[in-house]
């Protein structure tokens, strides 16, 4: 039987940044974006003010990054996305930083 696409990406054990440049993943944002009308859920700052994440509340073991009911998924700003993860410096660090942010949680997709 032919392994569904997703069935593939869990066997090459793709690191979180690849996972966040997928379609997938970019249909799931836009959905969470537009529910929270392009603003942070935090502090108010648009995308026009501030680059725009979709946060993970919750991170749960097998799920990829679109897989989450989008009760799970907010709109945070940068410097709030960067503040919820422990990050001092958003702008120079925070994919690094998340990066080993989810390293640290061990989860196993």
């Amino acid at each position: 039987m032919k392994k569904r696409w997703y069935e593939e990406i869990k066997e090459h054990q793709p690191n979180y940044d690849e996972l966040l440049n997928t379609y997938d993943w970019s249909i799931m944002r836009f959905k969470v974006l537009r529910r929270d009308k392009f603003k942070c859920s935090k502090c108010g700052h648009t995308n026009s003010s501030r680059f725009l994440h979709v946060h993970h509340t919750e991170y749960i073991k097998g799920l990829l990054p679109w897989e989450y009911d989008t009760e799970f998924l907010i709109t945070l700003c940068d410097e709030c996305h960067a503040d919820e993860h422990g990050l001092e410096n958003p702008q120079i660090s925070f994919r690094k930083g998340l990066s080993e942010y989810i390293k640290s949680l061990n989860i196993q997709i």
